[in-house]
């Protein structure tokens, strides 16, 4: 299981061109909204996908996403811990690294698990 922390408003790109944004962390679930990335642009849905803590979603046939846990960070404030369970064929990045990757001129599709 790959684990990733976002905060709100925080990106996660999924395979080549989806894009899942938690809109909202609360003390016990996050709500969450899907997308595409279609030529550089963020398409995305309405929020409003709730997810518990330690429940399940599947995002596709072959992506699992769970939420482990919400942890306080200081000032900053709640952070949702996302586990994601999926084929290494599939690459899922930050969303800042991701345009990290791009801006380089690495092709994301290169970039698997190993």
């Amino acid at each position: 299981m790959l684990v990733l922390g976002r905060f709100p408003d925080e990106s996660i790109t999924i395979g080549e061109n989806t894009l899942l944004t938690v809109r909202d962390v609360y003390k016990d679930q996050i709500r969450f909204s899907m997308g595409k990335i279609l030529n550089g642009t963020e398409n995305m849905q309405e929020p409003g996908q709730p997810l518990k803590v330690g429940q399940k979603v599947y995002l596709s046939t072959d992506v699992v996403l769970t939420l482990v846990r919400i942890e306080l960070h200081g000032r900053v404030g709640l952070c949702a811990i996302l586990g994601f369970q999926a084929p290494k064929r599939i690459p899922i990045h930050r969303k800042e690294l991701y345009d990290e990757l791009l801006a380089a001129g690495r092709d994301k599709l290169t970039l698997v698990k190993k």
